[in-house]
């Protein structure tokens, strides 16, 4: 993780020449996210063991919830506070805000607030000016530290090195490079500490102790230039740094530190909320999808049990036109079937005569019939149901953004298996496509059955359409400037479609391709699901856009 004491120097610098005045509130956003308003100005502090950070951040429209002690405890005692200063403990991820604000005496009384975001361990704690706890966001006891309210504040305990006196020459690497520049300088991370051994040129643990001191000086001159970065890969936010990070494949993109911070931030939520979403949507259309195969299961069932059907419409036939020739009292008899030239066993039943069982038997199978195609029908269209839903399984995979998988709860609302949500906001754009240019052609990707749908709708008849055979995947248009499209970019075209579906992790997957004037939609159908005729299959090696 880049927030390091380092970048943490860059934000406390952004925060010194933006912030002043009075502590107007403070708002919890989550159990570990605080957000402190200055005016128009806000700082976010972020206490998540897993990501923890302060920056400059906008307040995001907080949940109508009751705030926690610790947040009435501190709008109780530093609202309204006059912001005096924000200071930054060494090169540590240790920063102290200090406020200004009158008692209930009407006393001036200065009250610290330490933020420490130092992974598991990130704490918030309020002291007082005579150095006593007012309260923590965690308290804890231990043998170490007592962060509890009423205790002498203890500032953590750190023995590490400034980065600007330290003697590289003096660290101890005969036990191995891993974690030295970390656990001995102040402010370094395993980011930057991994990004100087390859500067210098470290190979299977050995070092050069001089190219290693130049590495250094190099860094702490590029540190000096006052930058901070935007890493990214493949064009996602992965971290932030203050020098550039050669040793990753990132690209980089300078920005102010909280700016970037913020990129990152929002970036790791959104996606955190995609796959939460996916993972929950993905569980409601696996249950849905087993109980559709339950129901599968037992249509065969009753499917089987009219199997005798024709059976018993052969027994009324022949009893029929028999039954003058069947003498009384028989459980049985054989009778000769002309139609296929055979001796048929009839069972009888002697309570009745057998023009009376002939009509029974005749009722039974007219029975069994309405049974078969009720059952046939409804066999149906749930087979059309689970196509639809292992469809829609597949975008869900798929989905890359919070407006994929939105999109992709409407469409279960309207199936019926989600219950309609009331939107505050109601969504004036939809989603796009995926699109890719590739010679003198224009790709689309499908991202739902509906966008699926109306990329057919919308394509013009001489376009190309592609979709894997028989898989639950993307629908794909080809448009073209010349009107036709060359093998290669119909190649591409199937290996995109192959990517987008079922199929993606295949050797090699059949994609069917025809003009979109071949490809019609059923009246009725279910949302992506089209026919089509006049098709090529072509046998394609899967590719998506971000390989």
């Amino acid at each position: 993780m880049g927030f390091d004491g380092l970048y943490m120097r860059r934000v406390i610098e952004e925060i010194k020449g933006n912030v002043e005045g009075h502590l107007r509130n403070i708002y919890q956003y989550t159990k570990v996210d605080y957000f402190l308003v200055f005016g128009e100005r806000s700082v976010r502090v972020s206490l998540n063991p897993n990501f923890p950070f302060i920056a400059l951040m906008e307040k995001y429209n907080i949940p109508a919830k009751m705030p926690s002690a610790f947040t009435m405890l501190l709008r109780k005692y530093i609202k309204n506070a006059k912001f005096l200063s924000v200071e930054q403990e060494g090169f540590s991820r240790i920063a102290k805000f200090k406020f200004e604000k009158r008692n209930e005496f009407g006393d001036l009384v200065v009250y610290t607030l330490y933020v420490e975001t130092m992974g598991k361990f990130s704490n918030m704690i309020l002291v007082d000016q005579n150095g006593k706890i007012v309260d923590a966001h965690r308290r804890i006891i231990t043998v170490h530290r007592k962060l509890f309210p009423g205790k002498q504040f203890v500032p953590y305990n750190n023995s590490k090195k400034d980065p600007f006196e330290v003697d590289i020459k003096e660290l101890d690497f005969n036990r191995g490079l891993r974690m030295v520049l970390v656990r001995n300088i102040e402010g370094i991370s395993p980011l930057i500490e991994n990004e100087i051994y390859y500067r210098a040129g470290v190979s299977n643990g050995n070092v050069d102790l001089r190219f290693l001191e130049q590495a250094w000086e190099d860094f702490l001159k590029e540190y000096k230039e006052g930058f901070t970065y935007l890493l990214k890969d493949h064009g996602k936010p992965k971290d932030v740094a203050v020098i550039k990070i050669t040793h990753s494949g990132y690209t980089h993109e300078k920005m102010a530190p909280s700016e970037a911070l913020k990129s990152l931030v929002l970036f790791k939520e959104n996606s955190e909320k995609l796959e939460a979403k996916r993972e929950n949507l993905e569980k409601i259309v696996k249950k849905e999808l087993g109980k559709l195969e339950n129901i599968v299961e037992k249509l065969f069932k009753e499917l089987k049990e009219t199997e005798k059907m024709e059976d018993y419409k052969k027994f009324g036939e022949l009893l029929k036109a028999y039954f003058y020739q069947i003498p009384d009292n028989l459980t049985k008899v054989e009778l000769y079937d002309w139609q296929e030239d055979k001796m048929v066993s009839v069972p009888l039943d002697r309570r009745y005569s057998p023009l009376e069982l002939s009509r029974i038997y005749f009722d039974k199978y007219k029975k069994l019939k309405r049974k078969k195609e009720r059952v046939e029908k409804r066999l149906k269209e749930i087979e059309g149901d689970i196509s639809y839903l292992e469809n829609v399984l597949q975008f869900i995979q798929d989905a890359e953004g919070i407006e994929d998988i939105e999109e992709i709860e409407k469409e279960l609302e309207d199936f019926g298996i989600l219950k309609r949500q009331k939107r505050r906001v109601k969504r004036t754009e939809e989603s796009k496509p995926r699109k890719v240019r590739y010679k003198n052609a224009l790709i689309l990707i499908g991202k739902n059955n509906k966008q699926n749908d109306k990329l057919v709708r919308e394509a013009s008849p001489n376009d190309l359409w592609f979709h894997v055979h028989e898989i639950p995947g993307a629908h794909v248009i080809v448009k073209t400037d010349s009107g036709e499209a060359d093998d290669e970019t119909i190649k591409y075209a199937a290996s995109l479609a192959a990517g987008y579906s079922r199929g993606k992790n295949s050797g090699k997957v059949p994609v069917d391709y025809t003009h979109v004037k071949y490809v019609k939609k059923p009246k009725g159908a279910h949302p992506g699901f089209v026919i089509y005729k006049n098709y090529k299959t072509i046998f394609v090696k899967p590719k998506r856009l971000d390989d």
